[in-house]
């Protein structure tokens, strides 16, 4: 077998064995379960600020490494989590969600700054909160609750 012959066939298996993995890959499901399903820290999170609504549905999100999971409620509103239980982002679709789990500091700097406002949603990261308000604006804030700054990238 010549070179070319070689490499071209080399590069079909390439191509195959690629294609494999992406299918298998993209077959990952997304999951419904029970909220009594969920890690218990999450149960906690929603039993203490999520009480008084009504959840509609709750998914497992199985990914290659560890699963995560959506909650979602009637009124729209989005929570969700690690797959250890803790919070990741709670979106409340535009209208106002619970502060009590949201550190007192960007509480504090949205009442006094932005008077009238509400939080609609709040995303966490390693290092930082990044907070979305009811007149459109996007805050940014350090793991300690100091303002960094505006998030005009939408």
């Amino acid at each position: 077998m010549n070179y070319m012959k070689k490499s071209n066939i080399l590069s079909a298996f390439c191509m195959g064995v690629l294609l494999m993995v992406s299918t298998s890959v993209s077959a990952q499901y997304d999951k419904p379960i029970t909220k009594e399903q969920l890690p218990k820290r999450a149960q906690e999170f929603l039993n203490a600020h999520f009480a008084d609504k009504q959840i509609t549905h709750v998914i497992q999100d199985d990914d290659l490494v560890l699963p995560d999971y959506d909650v979602y409620f009637a009124e729209g509103i989005e929570v969700s989590f690690h797959n250890n239980g803790d919070w990741d982002s709670v979106d409340g679709n535009r209208q106002a969600i619970p502060t009590k789990f949201i550190l007192p500091a960007i509480v504090t700097y949205v009442q006094t700054t932005y008077p009238g406002m509400y939080i609609t949603e709040i995303d966490k990261d390693r290092r930082k909160f990044d907070v979305h308000l009811s007149n459109g604006l996007e805050l940014v804030f350090n793991k300690k609750g100091a303002i960094l700054g505006i998030d005009y990238d939408d």
